[in-house]
């Protein structure tokens, strides 16, 4: 506990968030590029999803080394640029399952729900996180 303390509990409760955010926007992409919705999308899309999931990886474990090693600033800045990852991922998911909708299967519905929970519920970790950069005093020690 001691341990939770000294290195800022809030900066643990974001990094948390990341990573299960991480884990939402991973089962998006991996239904749109190598899952149910696959032939519905360009050849590329495997090749995309490989490589924004290797940057979410990488994001990932740069996120929780900085903690370990409580460089607040360093995470901080971190936190921001995975975060500003995660929207644009969401953005792009967004428009993905909307091209989708174009044209739905019967055999993509069930598929299609399930990845709309998990953007429903990316959007809302994503965007409290921004809240919580933007408005104090959730960072405000960790900004300057």
């Amino acid at each position: 506990m001691r341990l939770l303390n000294a290195r800022g509990f809030p900066l643990a409760i974001v990094v948390l968030v990341l990573i299960f955010t991480s884990f939402l926007q991973g089962g998006i992409s991996y239904s749109i590029g190598e899952g149910p919705l696959s032939g519905l999308f360009p050849a590329f899309a495997p090749l995309m999803t490989a490589a924004v999931a290797a940057l979410r990886i990488v994001l990932l474990l740069l996120l929780a080394a900085l903690w370990v090693l409580n460089r607040k600033r360093a995470l901080y800045r971190m936190v921001i640029a995975a975060n500003t990852l995660f929207t644009a991922a969401l953005l792009v998911q967004t428009y993905s399952l909307l091209s989708v909708l174009a044209g739905i299967s019967l055999r993509s519905v069930q598929v299609l729900l399930i990845d709309v929970a998990m953007m429903g519920l990316s959007n809302i970790l994503i965007f409290s996180i921004w809240y919580w950069i933007i408005d104090p005093p959730g960072c405000r020690r960790f900004a300057a």
